[in-house]
C-alpha cells in the first residue's frame, strides 16, 4: 500500500513537471501585460507657479473710489508625462520581440487647490469698487498653467527620460518572460507616430 502511494506521488509530480514545462515554453510577452506598466514609466514634474491679475482703476464720473489692483496666487502643480501605451504594439519573430512605440507626451496636468495663505491681494476694502472678479482669476491661471506647458514642453530632456523609462520597463519584462520560457529574447523599439495628435 505505502509502495502504491510512493508510486501515485511520483507519477502525479512527473505530471506536474512536464505540464509546467510545456506551459513556459509557450510563454510570448504578453501585450495587455505591457499596457499595464503605463503608470510606472511615467515620469512626474512638480512646478511651482504665480498667477498674477493687475487692474488698473477707470477714468471718468464712474469710476471714482476706484483703485489700482493686483492679485497673486502661488500654486502648485504636476504634470505627468509619459508614453501612451494602448499604442504600442508588438511583433516576435522567434526570439525577436519588435516593440512599436509612440514619443512621450504630456498625459495630465493639474495644479492644487490654492488657500489664502497663497493670494496676495491689496486695497481690498469695501470703498474699492475695482473689484478683481473669479472670471478674472480663472483666465489668470488657465494663462500661468498655459505658459508652464509651453516651458515644460520645451524641456526635451523630461520626455526622453519618459520613453526610457518605457523602455526599460518594457525591456524588463520581455526578458522576464525569457527567463521563464528559456528563450534568449532580443528586444527592438521602434519609435513611432501617435495617433493622436
Amino acid at each position: 500500500m505505502k509502495k502504491i502511494h510512493v508510486l501515485l506521488l511520483i507519477i502525479f509530480s512527473v505530471f506536474l513537471i512536464t505540464g509546467c514545462n510545456k506551459k513556459t515554453s509557450n510563454l510570448e510577452p504578453d501585450l495587455s501585460q505591457i499596457r499595464n506598466i503605463s503608470d510606472l514609466a511615467t515620469v512626474k514634474a512638480y512646478y511651482h507657479n504665480v498667477a498674477k491679475v493687475e487692474k488698473e482703476k477707470g477714468s471718468g464720473i464712474t469710476h471714482i473710489g476706484e483703485k489700482n489692483r493686483k492679485y497673486w496666487i502661488e500654486y502648485t502643480g504636476v504634470v505627468k508625462i509619459g508614453v501612451k501605451m494602448s499604442e504600442i504594439t508588438t511583433e516576435v519573430k522567434g526570439n525577436k520581440v519588435i516593440v512599436k512605440m509612440p514619443k512621450a507626451v504630456v498625459l495630465s496636468h493639474n495644479y492644487e487647490d490654492y488657500n489664502d495663505k497663497s493670494i496676495y491681494k491689496n486695497d481690498d476694502s469695501n470703498f474699492n469698487s475695482n473689484k478683481i472678479t473669479n472670471e478674472e482669476v480663472n483666465e489668470a491661471i488657465t494663462k500661468a498653467d498655459n505658459q508652464m506647458l509651453v516651458n515644460v514642453k520645451a524641456n526635451k530632456g523630461l520626455f526622453n527620460q519618459a520613453e526610457d523609462n518605457a523602455k526599460k520597463l518594457i525591456k524588463n519584462y520581455i526578458e522576464k518572460i525569457g527567463e521563464l520560457s528559456n528563450t534568449n529574447y532580443e528586444v527592438q523599439f521602434e519609435i513611432i507616430e501617435s495617433l493622436e495628435k
